[in-house]
């Protein structure tokens, strides 16, 4: 497995999590293929990155719910090609991410 730098942050009330082997895996410029989620209401925006079917990074803020499994899918290069339009569901079972 390979170890991937990560951050979790929890300031005024709010939890921020983020891990990518680069800045350029959370995808600012739009280049890669990615799934995002928000509710402003709840103060929340998820968003998974891909890269050739695996995930390369993510930004999860306000709900940081399976940011462990997120992570070690990243260090194992873990294929999710069926997973992508699920990952962000509010059922989405993390365990499957192995």
């Amino acid at each position: 497995m390979i170890t991937v730098p990560a951050h979790k942050v929890k300031q005024f009330g709010v939890e921020f999590y983020q891990t990518s082997f680069t800045a350029g895996d959370i995808d600012a410029e739009g280049k890669l293929e990615c799934v995002v989620k928000s509710n402003r209401e709840k103060s929340i925006y998820r968003k998974v990155t891909f890269k050739e079917d695996k995930i390369v990074g993510c930004i999860l803020l306000g709900n940081i719910k399976g940011n462990s499994e997120i992570l070690d899918a990243i260090g194992k290069k873990v294929n999710v090609k069926d997973l992508k339009n699920l990952i962000l569901g509010d059922d989405f079972d993390f365990k499957n991410l192995k």
